[in-house]
């Protein structure tokens, strides 16, 4: 899976944040789900999203808690954990904790700074954006 340097990283946030706000303003349905809600409270998170899509209320019955039971699935792009199966554990992923220098969090803080502060994150520089994972 390719990785971005923090700068093109932040840059690519940005855009497709933008696009999503454009196509919300275009009236198209949206949904946005922070990536820390979803991994504290998964049940209540999937559950909205199936709603909001209109295929079932409440959490799927494949969700256990913060384990899900994956199948077969047929996709063409992203994460290679897609490609999982069996029961995974829906967790914050802790590892930009201490692998991003200082600086660089600060350089993403810097360059999302306006999404950040819609989104409900801190606004001062240099401060992690996940205060509840810290």
């Amino acid at each position: 899976m390719p990785r971005f340097a923090p700068l093109p990283a932040a840059i690519r946030y940005d855009v497709y944040n933008a696009q999503t706000h454009l196509a919300a303003l275009l009236g198209l349905p949206y949904l946005r789900v922070r990536y820390e809600d979803l991994v504290t409270d998964p049940p209540r998170c999937l559950g909205t999203i199936l709603t909001f899509m209109g295929t079932a209320s409440g959490a799927p019955p494949s969700l256990s808690g913060s384990t899900v039971e994956l199948g077969v699935a047929h996709t063409v792009d992203g994460n290679p954990m897609r490609l999982s199966r069996g029961r995974l554990m829906i967790r914050p992923d802790e590892g930009w904790r201490a692998g991003l220098p200082a600086r660089d969090r600060r350089l993403v803080t810097a360059v999302t700074f306006p999404l950040l502060r819609l989104y409900g994150y801190p606004s001062g520089l240099g401060q992690t954006p996940f205060p509840h994972l810290a």
